[in-house]
């Protein structure tokens, strides 16, 4: 019988809280970021990330909207082309906001998308995998 150590240990309590950490450090960067690019048009009120299971949930507060807007994504992909760029792939299909139109609007016209990585967050994208 093989085992797979890398999979071994990520499964013990301790990766896991590691992990968890990780995560939570990454989101708030991610959050930051975020509310600058969007603060003509909201802010984000919530990020959470899982690299584990390659998800993320957010929320956001819009201007002119009574109610927040959730945002789920469950499942991204990170990949590398042979010139060393790095994209996150997420497919339109692994996405549902809170929003029944708008879930349908990217559902339907998103379709599978490559969002390439500025080189200077390749070390973000390490921590991602």
């Amino acid at each position: 019988m093989r085992i797979d150590l890398s999979s071994f240990l990520r499964r013990l309590p301790a990766a896991r809280v590691v992990s968890q950490t990780k995560d939570k450090l990454i989101a708030i960067g991610a959050k930051d970021r975020l509310n600058q690019l969007i603060r003509p048009y909201g802010k984000v009120l919530e990020f959470q990330l899982n690299t584990s299971e390659r998800s993320v949930y957010a929320s956001f507060q819009l201007k002119g909207e009574l109610e927040t807007i959730q945002f789920w994504v469950r499942e991204y992909n990170l990949m590398q082309n042979k010139n060393g760029q790095i994209f996150i792939d997420v497919d339109g299909k692994d996405i549902k906001t809170s929003r029944e139109w708008l879930t349908k609007l990217i559902n339907d016209q998103l379709g599978q998308q490559k969002v390439l990585i500025p080189e200077q967050l390749n070390w973000l994208v390490q921590l991602l995998k």
